[in-house]
This record gives structure tokens, C-alpha cells and sequence, in this order.
């Protein structure tokens, strides 16, 4: 954290603040019958970063990006224990078996968590069904894409910050150079989301 310019710890330590206050508030909104799933979903996060993927561009930053298949858990993570267990299980990445730095792990979960939340309020205040049945279909699927792209905005404007203001780069030139590139596919990638909460609930 000390390695980090102060404008990026402040936005850090707000991006983290702002996680654990949503965590907070997403504990008493979770069921008992959703605890056990809650848990499952958190055991595949962690599971999935062993599996994650590093993308760097050369000579642009010298902060690695990570897509793996933790993305499409988080996402039916919405959609089989609702937006707030989504935030929950975004936060299992604080026990990412990968060797990250603490601070890069926290903020990561709190990215997850905060995407997470977002893209299932989007998909509820879109009309959607939880939980998902045969009846949800085939309207559900274009919901499922506009809540996908909310979780993707989010999730790209966290990683936007912080690297913008820990490497001094600025943020159009990230966008062009680099997040543009797995822009497209970590949406596409995303909706595996879908499919997994589809097999959850059958």
C-alpha cells in the first residue's frame, strides 16, 4: 500500500470502504436457505483464480490484469442467490490461494463484490425473475445482457482508477492500449454466467 501513490491508496481505500459497508448492509438481506449456496459459489470463486489468466501489454503499465473464470460465478451468483449474495461471494476473492499482495486481493473483492451488486440490481429493477425459470425465457436472456454490461462497466472502471492513478497513465490511453482489447471478450465470456445458473436451478 506504502508502493502507491496517495491519490491511488485514497481511491483504494474508498473503492474497499464502500465493499464493506455494501457487505454490511448484504448480510441481513441474505436468507438462511441461501447461506449454503452462498458458500458453493464462494469455494468456485476461489477455485477459479488458480485458473486465471495475467494480460499485460508491454510498455503500457506494469500492473497485470487478470480475467478468469471467476467472472461468469459472480454473475450467476446474481441470479441464483440475488443481487446481495452476489456481493457476498465477489468477496470470497479475499482468500485468492494465488500469491497477490493484500491490498491487490481486498481491492479486487471489493471490484467483484461492487460489480456484482450492481449488475443484479440492474437485472431486478429490469423486471427479472429469481429465481430463474423455464417461464424467464427467452426475455430473461436479453436481461441478463444489459445487467452483464453493467457488471462490465463497473468492473472496467475500478481497474481503469486504479491503474490510471498508481502507473500515472492516463485513463483513454489505458482504454485504447489495453482494456479495449478484453473489452468484447470478457463480455462474451460473461455469459457463460447465464448458462451456469441455468444448470444451478434445473
Amino acid at each position: 500500500m506504502r508502493q502507491l501513490p496517495v491519490s491511488a491508496r485514497l481511491y483504494v481505500s474508498g473503492i474497499v470502504l464502500l465493499a464493506t459497508v455494501l457487505a454490511i448492509v448484504a448480510v441481513r438481506h441474505i436468507e438462511p436457505s441461501q447461506w449454503l449456496s452462498v458458500f458453493v459459489l464462494s469455494c468456485l470463486v476461489i477455485a477459479s483464480e488458480t485458473a486465471s489468466l495475467s494480460l499485460l501489454r508491454p510498455g503500457l503499465v506494469s500492473t497485470p490484469i487478470s480475467i478468469s473464470t471467476t467472472m461468469p460465478v459472480v454473475l450467476a451468483s446474481y441470479l441464483i442467490v440475488g443481487p446481495w449474495g452476489a456481493a457476498l461471494t465477489g468477496l470470497a476473492m479475499l482468500a485468492d490461494p494465488t500469491p497477490l499482495s493484500l491490498v491487490k486481493r481486498t481491492f479486487n473483492g471489493a471490484q467483484l463484490s461492487l460489480a456484482g451488486l450492481a449488475a443484479g440490481q440492474t437485472y431486478l429493477w429490469l423486471g427479472g425473475d429469481l429465481p430463474l425459470t423455464r417461464d424467464s425465457f427467452p426475455r430473461a436472456i436479453l436481461l441478463v445482457l444489459v445487467a452483464n454490461l453493467v457488471f462490465e462497466l463497473v468492473n472496467m472502471a475500478c481497474v481503469l482508477g486504479v491503474v490510471s492513478l498508481s502507473e500515472g497513465v492516463a485513463p483513454q490511453r489505458i482504454w485504447t492500449g489495453m482494456m479495449s482489447q478484453i473489452a468484447l471478450p470478457a463480455f462474451v465470456y460473461s455469459i457463460f454466467g447465464l448458462l451456469l445458473a441455468v444448470v444451478w436451478t434445473s
